[in-house]
């Protein structure tokens, strides 16, 4: 289905290729950008903070940008970019995987391996960088997935729509709220992504892809387990194990996991303050308030009462 080049309302300021070195190579990203031609380069760049993240809104004259072994050794905190092309065309290479890109197209890069990225003519961007453990608290990446757009229908167009949206109101809303919103917009992708997922087509991985739908749909239910979810799959407890144990994981860490991100984000909400952490802690499927705030300080390195303090503050 064809579908119109998305935009985004923001006006973002021009800058020449000295500062767009600094702080879109050096600095948002790590790359290495060639201009077609240096001397009429126009780039223009808008970056706004979502918690960990951050979202830019890039916009240049035709150039080549690729993520050099320089760049990645200078790195310590590797993740991953998703990018929406706004408006131009180009071309992307990751892992074996080349790939034209139009407007409209979703695509991932992992910043821990090298890459490039062709723009023709002018071209917009929508580029989100997000830290790794962010992202694997969503999916699982691999690398089929890298450099490739996602289908141009279905979960995909959702995803790009809301990232797109995101960019409208992100600089009307807090840096809390843009964070909330962003962790909403991340299962999107996840869903979007799974069939470019390492064994997206065999019976195997379609398993795990129906216990995870089948966890995200009822993650807020306490009896949530490895035996509720194999018997709604139809398989044995032992087999749905094994599928985990196949993508690293355990059925348990994963709803674990995805619990605490909503009541992270649940605790980072303004709309949300008048909740008690136990109300918030219950609503998402937590039995034991101790287990919940052990595991909460596990994951993010303090209390629930401390984190909504420093969301509140921030």
């Amino acid at each position: 289905m064809s579908h119109a080049a998305p935009t985004v309302a923001s006006t973002i300021e021009s800058h020449g290729l000295d500062h767009w070195h600094e702080v879109v190579c050096r600095k948002l990203i790590g790359i290495e950008v060639v201009p077609e031609k240096s001397a009429s380069f126009d780039g223009r760049f808008m970056m706004m903070p979502m918690g960990d993240a951050t979202l830019a809104h890039v916009e240049a004259t035709a150039l080549t940008a690729y993520r050099s072994e320089r760049r990645i050794a200078d790195d310590t905190e590797p993740g991953f970019l998703i990018n929406v092309l706004l408006s131009g065309h180009g071309r992307t290479t990751q892992c074996g995987n080349h790939s034209e890109l139009r407007a409209g197209d979703i695509f991932m890069q992992d910043t821990a391996l090298p890459y490039s990225l062709e723009l023709g003519s002018r071209a917009a961007l929508l580029t989100l960088r997000a830290p790794r453990p962010l992202i694997l608290r969503h999916l699982t990446p691999s690398e089929r997935m890298c450099g490739i757009p996602l289908a141009r229908d279905g979960m995909a167009r959702v995803a790009v729509a809301s990232l797109i949206s995101l960019a409208d109101v992100a600089p009307m809303i807090s840096d809390a709220e843009r964070e909330i919103a962003l962790g909403s917009i991340l299962p999107l992708l996840a869903a979007a992504s799974s069939t470019l997922s390492s064994r997206a087509s065999t019976p195997s991985h379609m398993g795990y892809a129906r216990a995870n739908r089948f966890i995200e749909t009822h993650i807020k239910e306490p009896s949530l387990g490895t035996a509720t979810v194999a018997a709604a799959c139809g398989m044995s407890a032992r087999q749905l194990t094994r599928l985990f144990e196949a993508e690293g994981e355990t059925v348990s860490r994963v709803i674990l996991r995805r619990r605490l991100e909503r009541c992270r984000l649940d605790l980072l909400s303004p709309t949300l303050a008048h909740r008690t952490i136990g109300e918030i802690a219950f609503a998402w499927g937590f039995n034991n308030l101790s287990h919940f705030s052990e595991s909460f300080r596990r994951a993010y390195g303090c209390s629930p009462r401390a984190y909504r303090q420093r969301g509140c503050a921030r």
